[in-house]
């Protein structure tokens, strides 16, 4: 996910529309409020700001990418009839799925977005991103339930924003004690609950060692789905 305070707003879209001409539309953006403070002193962006810094960018980012100029005055930036070219291939623009667990974050993605991530995470994970514990299934489908009331409050179908979930399951993935049956098990669950994508995470420390996870993970659960690899 691109930590959207972080950057300009005017040079995050014109990427972010590069990278989906550049890939043919096959681009999911995902945005974050972000985390951590180090990160903001670093870049000389304002994390107190961050939540407001996030919400104007939004606003700049689909303009930019659905009107034939924009203008647009922000906290830190001021864009008089700006022009983005290339446009991005994906109309309107690429999906944009909002990550973090805050109530914030899941009304963002319910009146807005095109799909809400959430992380799978105890109460330590919370505490060190500032955000809400959801730590296992049956506390991702109460906030999936949340997520559908909150599309309906906003005006829009629930079947226009996705799920994009992230378990715990996940962290054996591309390694032998991984059981395939059982992971798909877990993910037949998922998509009962509402989630339309799924992130299998490699907790890997070397390239070499996440290529064989990645195979891995092809070999015994794509293959035991009938899936291709």
């Amino acid at each position: 996910a691109v930590v959207v305070p972080h950057r300009n707003p005017f040079a995050l879209a014109k990427s972010v529309a590069t990278t989906d001409a550049l890939s043919d539309g096959r681009l999911d953006l995902g945005v974050a409020v972000g985390y951590l403070r180090s990160e903001f002193l670093a870049l000389g962006a304002d994390f107190d700001e961050r939540n407001e810094l996030f919400d104007e960018a939004l606003a700049v980012l689909r303009g930019a990418w659905t009107a034939s100029s924009v203008s647009a005055r922000g906290r830190h930036f001021d864009g008089l009839d700006q022009v983005l070219a290339p446009a991005p291939v994906q109309l309107p623009h690429p999906p944009l799925w909002i990550a973090g667990n805050s109530a914030r974050a899941r009304r963002r993605a319910a009146a807005w977005g095109q799909g809400w991530a959430p992380l799978s995470i105890d109460d330590l994970g919370a505490r060190t991103i500032r955000s809400v514990s959801i730590p296992t299934v049956d506390d991702l489908r109460r906030a999936a339930r949340t997520l559908r009331a909150d599309t309906v409050v906003a005006g829009r179908d629930p079947a226009e924003v996705g799920l994009w979930a992230t378990t715990s399951d996940s962290a054996a993935a591309g390694r032998d004690e991984l059981d395939p049956g059982a992971h798909l098990d877990h993910l037949v669950e998922l998509a009962e609950l509402g989630a339309s994508h799924f992130t299998a995470t490699f907790h890997l420390d070397d390239t070499d060692g996440a290529e064989r996870a990645v195979d891995t993970y092809a070999e015994r659960v794509l293959a035991a789905a009938g899936l291709p690899r």
